[in-house]
């Protein structure tokens, strides 16, 4: 019980709810875009909520479009850095922006940015409520 009450007062469980949605988020997009489900992709999803958790815990005196923004930075980076590993080292080829405008290496573009930034709005409202999530642990005793 006393590990609960921890993870609770760490926000752990905040956490993984937001990469748990985050993951599921993803998997809903490619199927909308893809029609298939990129377990990578879903996965990266979730890191982008956890990072967007992440500065909104941090910064919760700031305005709401201030934390859209910073994640938007914030995720824009961590998708060149994993962009660079994934399609560019390992060649798994996730995805490609080199026919958008502004490219970086193809793996990150304004237009990618400006709908994470779109995205970020309501995932901050999300982040809200995930470290108010109870969490219930029920002590079955043998009798």
């Amino acid at each position: 019980m006393q590990g609960l009450n921890n993870l609770k007062n760490n926000g752990v469980h905040g956490y993984v709810f937001m990469i748990s949605c985050g993951v599921i988020f993803g998997a809903f997009l490619e199927l909308l875009y893809h029609e298939r489900v990129i377990f990578a992709a879903s996965i990266i999803m979730g890191i982008y909520f956890a990072i967007i958790h992440k500065i909104n815990r941090a910064l919760t005196d700031e305005p709401i479009y201030t934390r859209a923004l910073l994640s938007t930075f914030a995720i824009t980076a961590v998708e060149l850095a994993l962009g660079i590993v994934t399609n560019r080292v390992m060649h798994l080829h996730l995805w490609d922006f080199s026919d958008s405008l502004f490219h970086v290496l193809g793996q990150i573009c304004p237009r990618e940015s400006i709908i994470r930034f779109m995205i970020a709005f309501p995932v901050i409202y999300l982040s809200k409520t995930a470290d108010k999530i109870p969490i219930q642990w029920e002590q079955k005793t043998n009798g």
